[in-house]
C-alpha cells in the first residue's frame, strides 16, 4: 500500500488548488465508517468484480464493521449487465446495500468522490498503460492498493518540483528490462514545455516566407546586466 507521501503533497498540491482543497478536506475526516473506492471505467477488464469478491469475504468476516464499497466511472450500455452481475453478487451475499455506484462524475464530483475514500483500488486485469487515477488519488491523500503490473509498477511516484511557464515533473519509477523483469526504482526529471508545432509559411508565387516577431526571453535576459538600450529581444 502506498501511504501519503509528504514530498508529493508539498510539491504537487501548491500547483493544483482543487486537489489541495480535496487533500485538506480528506485530512479533516473523522474516524467514521471506512470506504474502499474504485474509480475507473466500469468494465470487466478494469476489474470491479475483484474488489467485489474481496468485499464479500470481508463482509462475512466483519459484518457491519466492514467498510463500504463505492465506485465511480463511465458505464457503457454494453457493460451495464456486468455492473448488474456485480450488484447481484453483493446482494446475494447480503451486503448489496453496502455498495454505491456514483455514475460518471465531472471534476467537482471526482474530487468529492476521492474525499469519501479511505483507500482506492482498481485491479485492472491487463497491463494498464496510464494509471492517472492512481496519481489523482495519491495527490488527494488517498492510499492506493494496486496489482504489480503495467503502469502500477512503473509509476511509483510523480511530483512537480517546478511549475511556471514550463514545468518539471519528477518521477520515481521502474521500467521493463530488455532481458526481462523490472529495474530497480530510479528517479528521473522530465522537462515539459507543452505541445508545440513549427510551421514555415511560404508563398510560392511571391517566393517569400512569413516571419513573425516573437519575444525571446533567453536573448533578453542575457543583455540585462549590460543594459543595452538598443537591444531588441525580438
Amino acid at each position: 500500500m502506498e501511504q501519503r507521501d509528504e514530498e508529493l503533497i508539498r510539491t504537487l498540491l501548491p500547483q493544483m488548488p482543487e486537489l489541495k482543497t480535496a487533500y485538506e478536506a480528506h485530512a479533516r475526516r473523522d474516524d467514521g465508517p471506512k470506504t474502499v473506492g474504485f474509480f475507473a471505467r466500469i468494465a470487466p477488464e478494469k476489474g470491479l468484480h475483484l474488489p467485489a469478491d474481496a468485499y464479500v469475504r470481508l463482509w462475512r468476516r466483519m459484518g457491519e464493521r466492514a467498510p463500504r464499497l463505492e465506485a465511480a466511472g463511465f458505464l457503457s450500455a454494453t457493460d451495464a449487465p456486468y455492473l448488474g452481475r456485480v450488484r447481484q453478487q453483493l446482494a446475494d451475499a447480503g451486503c448489496g446495500d453496502r455498495f454505491t455506484y456514483h455514475g460518471e462524475v465531472d471534476r467537482p464530483g471526482k474530487l468529492a468522490f476521492l474525499n469519501r475514500l479511505d483507500v482506492l483500488s482498481v485491479p485492472a486485469t491487463y497491463d494498464e498503460p496510464k494509471g492517472m487515477f492512481l496519481l489523482e488519488a495519491m495527490a488527494a491523500g488517498v492510499p492506493v492498493v494496486q496489482p504489480r503490473r503495467g503502469a502500477f509498477v512503473e509509476i511509483v511516484e510523480k511530483t512537480t518540483p517546478y511549475q511556471g511557464y514550463f514545468r518539471i515533473d519528477r518521477y520515481r519509477l521502474r521500467h521493463r528490462l530488455f532481458q526481462g523483469g523490472q529495474s530497480g526504482v530510479m528517479m528521473r526529471e522530465v522537462f515539459e514545455r507543452g505541445h508545440a508545432a513549427t510551421a514555415l509559411l511560404y508563398d510560392p508565387n511571391l517566393d517569400a516566407v512569413v516571419l513573425v516577431e516573437q519575444f525571446r526571453v533567453g536573448a533578453h535576459v542575457t543583455q540585462l546586466p549590460w543594459g543595452k538600450k538598443d537591444f531588441s529581444p525580438w
